[in-house]
């Protein structure tokens, strides 16, 4: 099993408050609907990384990182900011 789909596995059956009626594939999650009917959007907002960090910070990820894949996570976080 590819390390995304062990990450959406543990993300799945560890935190019911995704979204425990959705049964589909990940990647055609609608998650901009899902913000309007639940009023989620200035709660979202809040937590939204947005790079405007204001602290000096380090991060460190590896190749191997199998829970957080460099390409899926840490480069395009790096990339947005």
């Amino acid at each position: 099993m590819c390390p995304e789909k062990v990450q959406d596995r543990i993300i799945r059956h560890s935190d019911g408050d995704l979204d425990p009626a959705y049964q589909g594939p990940p990647e055609e999650y609608d998650y901009a609907g899902r913000l309007q009917p639940f009023h989620l959007s200035q709660r979202v907002k809040r937590i939204a990384t947005d790079g405007d960090i204001r602290k000096p910070l380090i991060t460190l990820q590896g190749t191997m990182d199998a829970l957080l894949p460099i390409n899926r996570h840490a480069r395009p976080f790096r990339d947005a900011v």
